[in-house]
């Protein structure tokens, strides 16, 4: 059997070498023979489809030679990422010299039903080839029927279409009865008579005499419509035009010679407009035997770019490229938004000249200066304007030279530097980027983006070195007068389970090529080590929506001083502290109602290293009013709970606390219980809004779930109708006893905060209503009973100055009587190093300091060690 085949190999080679292929020789070479087939694709064939992402379900068929060669092969439920198969069989038959071969696709409805029923019958033998597609969709509709019959003479292919009333995409087309296409295998020129045509659009090829002589080839096409074509495959891109040409090509003196126009209307990519496209080419004679190409390109009517190449003769009887050109005059940029999938939107226009050596060894000449350009990023309302001044390019140097881009404001981000491609094997970077007071954003909720509000950084940044060892230092300082609102975009009824692939592989320990590829890590063309700084200044107010209607979310002032080093291999560490400062987060949970929960200025989340694992030490207060029952009387009491959250986050520790400053008898009670007492009673007042002491009994809400959901309906209204002003809601119920007579009160509360000039002057104003009250006391005192006005005088990255002027109202049950504080106060925080810092003296030491390395990695260049001192904000 190896022999026979070793044989029919051998005749095989010697027919193509012939051009002329005999099946029946071939036959006779090969030792009569029947395979038969019959497999499982969940057995042995799973081994070599599923690491290509392929499935099938059986194969099953007949392979002879006996009197003639046959075979009958099909295959069932054939699937992968793009395409699924139901039915493909393959029947080969043998017919003298020839060999006849049919090919069936059979598709049930929403496998693939664009092919539904497709049929190829042809034959293959002696010096000539036949086939014939038939193709119908799930409806029966016809989309493509066309055949060709191709023969090799000498050293011509000829290739003749049919039938002469074909259908192409779905369309009726008529071809000329007397065409043909021949392609000279040696000397590459294309002879043809070719003329097809539909109800809109026509296709010519024909060979006549004109100014490249009497063998150029005329390619005229008139209104083609490329989305007909497109829609059959499943791969194709999601674009439509209308294409026409007239082109003429002509092969003389061993040259490629050519004129002519290409246009394309009405392009379109993934429903985006691109516009028109018209294209003039001129490939004539140049000096010396060579080939000089012209060509020029309008877009929308207007003139965008000019490409110049010369071209000459190789030894390979090709063309090999000696120079090329290019200039562009105002070429517009959105032309690529529609491929950039709305990642990034480009305006403006793109103005220059570039020269280029030969392709073997390229070489890059000139500049190119931006013309209103900006680059707009929608996810985060960011949008960067590009300077009109000129990036050079020398040699394969591209050069940087004060190129300010500007965003929300006029402080400019600067990049210096060059980046060297005289190797392309080995580009290398030397970049610098400085900013003072650059406003990436200043957007409001308006602009539906994920990221809003105003964002002022400074950065000092750093990259050097080739692509594959970049070092990238860099210091980001986020201004004190940053106010910026992040929308987590998240379907709480919409939670997937985390694709898990590849967490677990099995190896064969046996197979060697497992092995040594489960061993080995990839080779990245990019690696590169990082050291970074972000310092978070005082008065940057950060916001977290955390769900659709704006209601829920998480707002701070954080604080921080953080430390990002990476290294070649990828490893990341993280060091530093983020104090969280005055904040909350508020959330509604079905049934209980809203929760607000105000941070401990002092909560902290301090990296050691790890950058997932932070070790934390959050303090959190929730304040709840209930209604304390002691006796035949009630009283209104204010129960504090506070959450403790410890410890690394990987195994994190949380607890819970219950506390009050306005009862003397609820705080004794307290205090009289232990820890995990205490906890209970915390867990029992946020769940079920009730508190069951010794002696006193308390709940937080006679109409919890109605009055809940009417709270949550108002501050949800709010939050999505109420612009410029963050506003809260209140409504809460209480059963009150006075000497054993009981009556139902309803307090409505409400809180209004304003923030103005850049986050320098911050306004609250709070009040309350109560049903049990008399008017003169609602309108007198508790209306308008909390109002806090305050004016940041000085902010710097490591000092804050305020002053605060105040007026709180508040029940105090040891006084038995109603309290208001008012008075003024004035706030002074600095970071400091040392205690000389607080006077002024001494100098806070740079987040980013000269580096070097050495054994144990990077360390300040004037330094052998450092141990740097962080200390929490004091006031």
């Amino acid at each position: 059997l190896i022999s026979g085949f070793g044989a029919a190999s051998d005749s095989v080679l010697r027919q193509i070498e012939r051009k002329n292929l005999a099946v029946n020789e071939l036959r006779e070479t090969l030792p009569p023979f029947t395979l038969d087939v019959n497999a499982s694709g969940r057995g042995l064939l799973a081994q070599f489809l599923h690491p290509q992402g392929l499935s099938l379900d059986t194969i099953y068929g007949t392979i002879a030679c006996d009197s003639m060669i046959r075979g009958d092969i099909t295959a069932m439920d054939f699937r992968s990422s793009a395409v699924n198969l139901d039915t493909m069989t393959l029947t080969l038959k043998e017919r003298g010299k020839l060999l006849d071969y049919r090919a069936h696709i059979g598709n049930r409805k929403g496998t693939f039903d664009e092919f539904a029923q497709v049929n190829l019958n042809g034959y293959l033998g002696h010096n000539r080839l036949g086939a014939f597609l038939n193709q119908r969709d799930l409806q029966g509709k016809t989309g493509y029927r066309l055949g060709l019959t191709a023969a090799l003479m000498d050293s011509v292919l000829t290739v003749h279409l049919t039938p002469l009333k074909a259908t192409i995409a779905y369309l009726p087309w008529t071809i000329n009865d007397d065409n043909y296409v021949d392609y000279h295998l040696y000397s590459h020129k294309i002879y043809a008579n070719l003329l097809a045509r539909s109800a809109e659009s026509s296709v010519m090829a024909r060979t006549e005499s004109g100014e490249f002589g009497d063998q150029q080839l005329r390619l005229k096409i008139d209104n083609l419509k490329i989305q007909d074509f497109l829609s059959m495959s499943v791969f194709a891109p999601p674009l439509t035009a209308s294409v026409s040409t007239d082109l003429a090509v002509g092969y003389r003196d061993n040259r490629l010679l050519g004129k002519g126009t290409v246009g394309v209307k009405g392009f379109t990519y993934n429903n985006i407009g691109i516009g028109d496209l018209d294209l003039w080419l001129d490939a004539g004679y140049g000096f010396g035997g060579s080939t000089d190409v012209k060509a020029s390109m309008n877009v929308n009517g207007e003139k965008a770019m000019s490409l110049y190449a010369n071209m000459s003769p190789d030894e390979n009887q090709g063309m090999k490229v000696d120079s090329v050109g290019l200039t562009l005059t105002r070429f517009p940029l959105k032309v690529a938004n529609p491929f950039l999938g709305g990642t990034t939107l480009l305006s403006g226009f793109l103005n220059g000249d570039m020269t280029m050596g030969k392709f073997s060894a390229p070489v890059l000449n000139g500049e190119l200066a931006f013309d209103s350009v900006a680059v707009k990023i929608p996810q985060f309302g960011v949008s960067l304007n590009l300077p009109e001044s000129p990036v050079t390019v020398a040699d394969n140097v591209l050069t940087f030279s004060d190129f300010e881009i500007t965003a929300a404001n006029s402080s400019p981000l600067s990049i210096n530097g060059t980046v060297n491609a005289r190797k392309f094997s080995d580009i290398r970077m030397d970049l610098g980027a400085q900013a003072r007071n650059f406003q990436l954003l200043n957007s409001d909720k308006r602009s539906r983006a994920d990221l809003y509000g105003k964002v002022f950084l400074d950065v000092d940044a750093k990259v050097k070195g080739p692509l594959s060892r970049l070092f990238i230092s860099g210091d980001v300082d986020l201004l004190g007068t940053t106010d910026a609102t992040y929308r987590l975009n998240m379907d709480p009824n919409a939670l997937a389970a985390e694709e898990q692939s590849g967490v677990v592989r099995f190896v064969n320990f046996n197979d060697s090529t497992q092995v040594a590829d489960a061993d080995s890590i990839a080779e990245s063309p990019l690696n590169m080590i990082i050291n970074a700084g972000l310092v978070i200044s005082p008065g940057t107010q950060v916001q977290v929506i955390l769900s659709s209607n704006g209601t829920d979310k998480v707002e701070l002032q954080p604080t921080a001083d953080l430390h990002y080093r990476q290294n070649y291999m990828g490893d990341m560490t993280l060091n530093g502290t983020l104090t969280l400062g005055n904040g909350f987060v508020r959330y509604s949970v079905p049934v209980i109602g809203e929760k607000m929960f105000i941070f401990d200025p002092a909560s902290t989340l301090r990296w050691n290293g790890p950058v997932a694992n932070p070790i934390l030490n959050i303090t959190a207060f929730d304040e709840m009013k209930a209604n304390v029952t002691s006796g035949s009387n009630s009283r209104l009491v204010n129960f504090i709970v506070t959450l403790h959250a410890t410890d690394e986050l990987n195994k994190l520790k949380a607890s819970f606390d219950l506390s009050t400053n306005d009862d003397l008898t609820i705080q004794n009670e307290l205090q009289s219980m232990s820890p995990d007492q205490r906890q209970t009673q915390a867990m029992n007042m946020l769940l079920y809004g009730q508190y069951i002491g010794a002696n006193t009994k308390a709940n937080v809400n006679s109409g919890n779930a109605l009055y809940g959901f009417l709270e949550s309906r108002l501050n949800s209204m709010a939050a999505k109708y109420v612009r410029g002003v963050d506003l809260s809601f209140g409504i809460n119920q209480y059963d009150r006893s006075v000497n054993g007579s009981r009556s139902t009160q309803t307090s409505y509360s409400y809180q209004v905060s304003k923030s103005l000039f850049n986050n320098r002057f911050k306004i609250r104003v709070g009040g309350n209503y109560s049903t049990d009250a008399s008017p003169a006391e609602n309108l007198a005192q508790n209306i308008v009973s909390d109002v806090s006005l305050e004016y940041i005088i000085r902010q710097t990255q490591t000092s804050n100055m305020s002053v605060r002027l105040f007026r709180h109202a508040g029940y105090e049950s040891i006084l038995e009587g109603e309290v208001i504080e008012t008075g003024v106060g004035f706030v002074y925080k600095r970071r400091l190093d040392t205690l000389l810092n607080f006077f002024g003296f001494g100098r806070r030491k740079s987040s980013q300091e000269p580096l070097r390395q050495d054994s144990t990695g990077l360390v300040p260049a004037d330094s052998v060690t450092r141990q740097r001192i962080d200390t929490n904000e004091d006031e």
